[in-house]
């Protein structure tokens, strides 16, 4: 009788809820969120770049562009008439900077990170590029994140002067750029629609950014990896959630990923902006995209996480060894990679138990056909 009646009042209790809840309509389908568009930064530059071009669909010619002089870069000039805009421009060992904006003689490169982490001398090298080699008189790198954080000492480096960069977030500059777009007197109403989807989309973001960046710094991945005791509470506290794919539990998994994985960096680096073919092939458990470094920089292997660690590549048949023949993946795991066992970082305790070197080194030769 008493499990009867718990049930009946469980049924009752769960009728009222589903009579209380308005049920959202159509129109508040937000495409954007569906898309996850918030997680994906080369998407978010493109949409960016897209209503920036001032010969782009948008209809709305100059406009926008101005608007971002205005508002954004905090430049009190216009853009003239033959201004571009450039999407992950290729710089030397295959740096590629988020946008890059050339009005007349002067240069605006901007780089972009909303979920992704500092590479090596990153901002000291775009500086070096555009204004030690190419000589452009603007001498200022321009750092667009969710809501303005300083770059890490990491990616600054040694030679560049933190005076030289200019701090933007999504929260503020952007915000008020979309603002003002959706605010023009000739745009489109399906434009505008679109406009107001976006910025509930990095309201949200700005919001969980802000709560993960904190949660970052309280437990040390800010800066590297190193298991702390905050460390271990967080990561005991996921499991118990049973978070295995949640963005706190890749973000351990990255800034693990980048402290161990081992190979010669004279010949390979991180990339953070791969060719956009890769990207495409890489789907959702990649984590971290490696690439050769060097005069003809190329993305060779990226490295992923579903429930094991494992590594892929392109199928290059004719260069491959024997083991790459037939496939464009294995499985990788501290100091062995072809005993076919299975690395489950999906749980991060297991990154919390090894802090040894994950060598790949051999396995990217034998990508590269070495």
């Amino acid at each position: 009788m008493l499990n009867k009646i718990k049930s009946l009042l469980y049924d009752i209790s769960v009728t009222q809820r589903l009579t209380k809840t308005p049920q959202k309509s159509a129109s508040s389908y937000n495409i954007f969120q569906a898309l996850q568009i918030e997680w994906k930064e080369v998407h978010t530059c493109r949409f960016i770049a897209s209503l920036l071009s001032p010969n782009g669909k948008h209809g709305l010619g100059l406009a926008p562009l101005c608007l971002f002089f205005w508002y954004v870069l905090g430049l009190d000039t216009s853009p003239s008439p033959t201004a571009t805009v450039t999407l992950e421009e290729v710089i030397t060992d295959n740096r590629r900077v988020d946008i890059v904006i050339r009005n007349d003689e002067h240069v605006y490169p901007i780089e972009v990170k909303i979920w992704a982490g500092d590479q090596n001398v990153q901002l000291a090298d775009y500086y070096h590029y555009y204004f030690e080699t190419k000589k452009y008189t603007d001498k200022k790198i321009y750092y667009l994140t969710p809501t303005g954080w300083m770059p890490s000492l990491q990616s600054v480096g040694n030679r560049l002067d933190k005076k030289c960069i200019v701090l933007l977030s999504f929260e503020k500059h952007i915000s008020l750029w979309l603002k003002k777009v959706a605010e023009l007197e000739h745009i489109d109403p399906g434009l505008k629609r679109i406009l107001e989807q976006y910025q509930e989309v990095l309201n949200e973001m700005c919001k969980t950014s802000k709560e993960e960046k904190a949660v970052m710094e309280a437990i040390g991945l800010d800066k590297t990896f190193a298991v702390t005791d905050n460390l271990c509470a967080l990561v005991s506290l996921l499991d118990l959630n049973g978070d295995k794919n949640g963005s706190i539990q890749k973000a351990i998994q990255k800034a693990y990923l980048r402290r161990f994985l081992d190979f010669d960096t004279s010949k390979y680096i991180f990339v953070d902006t791969p060719e956009q073919e890769v990207i495409q092939k890489a789907g959702n458990h990649v984590l971290l995209f490696i690439g050769t470094k060097g005069e003809n920089p190329k993305t060779v292997a990226w490295v992923c996480v579903d429930k094991n660690l494992y590594l892929r590549c392109e199928k290059l048949e004719e260069v491959h060894s024997e083991i790459w023949k037939d496939e464009c993946w294995v499985y990788i795991k501290p100091d062995d990679y072809y005993s076919g066992e299975k690395y489950r970082l999906d749980d991060c305790r297991n990154a919390l138990a090894y802090s040894g070197k994950i060598k790949i080194g051999k396995l990217l030769d034998e990508i590269k056909g070495e």
